[in-house]
């Protein structure tokens, strides 16, 4: 992408990568945030669809090996598929249990050592 935004390609002004922070942190995977081309598009859609490829990409051009690329990709295509990120399960929690915030952080530990990633973690 830095090859791109010097030849102009990849303009986003400061005030709108601000925005579209603000908003992937307020909705998360279902956020709808603006891309180059002034565009909007969920922000599940364009991981899938644009930076996961991109990623393949930059990660052959490092010489990374496909096995490692493929471990550590597969991790973000788990939470798109499954729609649950790390604080989507938190809000999951919260909500099933109001106020116990020790047993989120007790709960997420346990889990987090387990292993398994975020993605297929219940409550």
């Amino acid at each position: 992408m830095a090859d791109e935004r010097q030849a102009g390609r990849a303009d986003l002004s400061f005030a709108q990568a601000k925005d579209n922070f603000y908003q992937a942190a307020r909705h998360g995977l279902a956020s709808h945030i603006v891309w180059f081309g002034e565009h909007k598009l969920r922000l599940a859609t364009l991981i899938e669809q644009e930076l996961l490829p991109r990623a393949v990409q930059g990660l052959q051009a490092l010489g990374i090996c496909t096995a490692d690329r493929e471990n550590y990709l597969d991790v973000i295509r788990q939470r798109l598929a499954k729609q649950q990120t790390g604080s989507h399960w938190q809000r999951r929690f919260i909500t099933e249990n109001p106020g116990e915030f020790r047993e989120l952080t007790q709960a997420y530990l346990q889990r987090q050592r387990s292993g398994e990633a975020v993605a297929g973690w219940g409550i």
